[in-house]
């Protein structure tokens, strides 16, 4: 990768000296990810003109009309560079009104406008539908997969001598990444794999390392879900020195929250907790709400796994509000079955239980019986304890049929009849329902582990 312009470097550039050399450094600023951020802060902080840097930074090369060969070299240069500038800012600023003028259409309809007009073919338009559509993936995948393959479809139709190949691949690079995530997210994770290899073939070659940590990040987020661990948690730390090289600590704190989150599945809170909490100490929560809001749900689930339910709440009443504003109900689903096992935790049977039914039966409701099934385990433990028999019963009996009607390995399925059989027997004591728990999860897993009775 090119050296990376200094502050006094972007500045002659931004007074328009007549050099070559604030050329070059505009072209770097137009083609490289990471160095418009660090301009963009840097400039920031000094008071640069951050208004204007805002669009140009964030915008990659744009298209120059060429001067006449027969003016001057420098003065051709210095007029070549601000054209490309001046177009990149009109496309950014067009994008917004753009983007307004598709949404009063239905989605069905943007392919056709995009053939009809040659106004939609901006590569900023093409880059701010493949970011909306994965963030509206959380809340409805199958809507927001569609803006990004129309972000990316859209990317085919503009024209490389005014943009680059290498940066339109980047761009295309990161939409099927985003495809990917996106397909994760709705379950279909043998079509999310397929994107990521076409993202893969684009990548390879860019020199860009936002655009690598982007694409390994999620590959790494994909491969969790895969039960891939040992791939994912080298996508994770390949990602992570890239992004701690770049200074990116967002996309560190994701990273660590991720991994924090592949050792919670696989029922290892012990080594959770360290990035998890290296994750919270990066985090900018006045910035990065949503990212936040997950770190510490993530955080205070880890704490209730290790017993510190004390500590856990304190976490959760921090975050709260910010639950309840959270866009998506996905979000707010999760934070309720965490507040739950709190409750029960510190004693509050009545209020844990209350909040493990509704949580258990919105997850129902959804057609995510797995997730009812683990809400079920948490349910159990409490009924265990409270010796509620009876009722501990009829929620075993609908819990393993709900269990048995996923794919689960062999040594699952001995866990469950060992389970089950020590309710019948009225031996079920909150030790054994959480040890069974504790093992279903890391089941999920790794399909090896073997069931031992205790």
């Amino acid at each position: 990768m090119r050296g990376h312009p200094s502050t006094e470097q972007i500045r002659r550039f931004l007074d328009v000296q007549e050099s070559r050399r604030s050329e070059k450094t505009a072209l770097h600023l137009l083609e490289c990810e990471h160095c418009r951020v660090a301009a963009l802060r840097e400039l920031e902080e000094s008071g640069g003109q951050a208004e204007l840097l805002a669009k140009v930074l964030r915008h990659p090369a744009a298209a120059g009309r060429e001067m006449p060969a027969a003016a001057e070299p420098r003065a051709a240069a210095d007029e070549r560079l601000l054209t490309r500038l001046s177009t990149a800012i009109e496309e950014v600023n067009a994008c917004e009104d753009l983007l307004a003028e598709l949404r009063r259409h239905p989605l069905e309809r943007w392919p056709l406008l995009f053939d009809n007009s040659d106004r939609y073919r901006s590569l900023a338009l093409a880059r701010e539908l493949i970011e909306i559509g994965h963030r509206e993936a959380f809340e409805e995948p199958a809507r927001g997969t569609a803006i990004v393959r129309l972000g990316v479809e859209l990317v085919e139709r503009l024209d490389p001598s005014l943009y680059g190949d290498r940066l339109l691949d980047d761009v295309r690079a990161r939409g099927w990444a985003m495809i990917g995530d996106c397909c994760r997210l709705a379950a279909d994770l043998k079509a999310a794999d397929a994107a990521f290899r076409r993202s893969a073939r684009l990548i390879e070659e860019s020199p860009d390392p936002e655009e690598l940590a982007t694409h390994l990040y999620l590959r790494g987020v994909l491969c969790k879900d895969q039960r891939r661990f040992a791939e994912a948690i080298r996508c994770f730390q390949r990602a992570r020195s890239l992004s701690e090289e770049i200074g990116d600590r967002e996309k560190v704190a994701r990273i660590l929250t991720s991994l924090g989150g592949l050792h919670m599945q696989r029922g290892e809170p012990e080594e959770a907790l360290p990035p998890l909490l290296d994750a919270q100490a990066l985090i900018d929560a006045s910035s990065e709400a949503r990212l936040a809001l997950f770190a510490r749900s993530n955080l205070s689930t880890c704490l209730v796994e290790l017993g510190d339910c004390a500590g856990a709440r304190e976490l959760f009443e921090q975050c709260r509000e910010h639950y309840s504003k959270a866009p998506d109900s996905y979000l707010r689903l999760r934070a309720r079955w965490l507040e739950g096992r709190i409750a029960a935790g510190l004693g509050e049977e009545e209020k844990g239980e209350r909040m493990l039914v509704e949580v258990r039966a919105a997850y129902l409701e959804r057609d995510q019986p797995y997730n009812a099934a683990l809400v079920s385990l948490h349910l159990a433990a409490l009924y265990a304890r409270q010796g509620r028999n009876s009722e501990l019963r009829v929620l075993a009996e609908e819990m393993t049929a709900t269990f048995l009607a996923q794919e689960i390995p062999a040594a699952a399925i001995a866990a469950l009849a060992f389970f089950r059989q020590s309710v019948e027997q009225d031996r079920a004591t909150e030790e054994v329902v959480g040890g069974v728990a504790r093992f279903l999860q890391r089941a999920q897993t790794d399909p090896s582990l073997r069931f031992r009775r205790r």
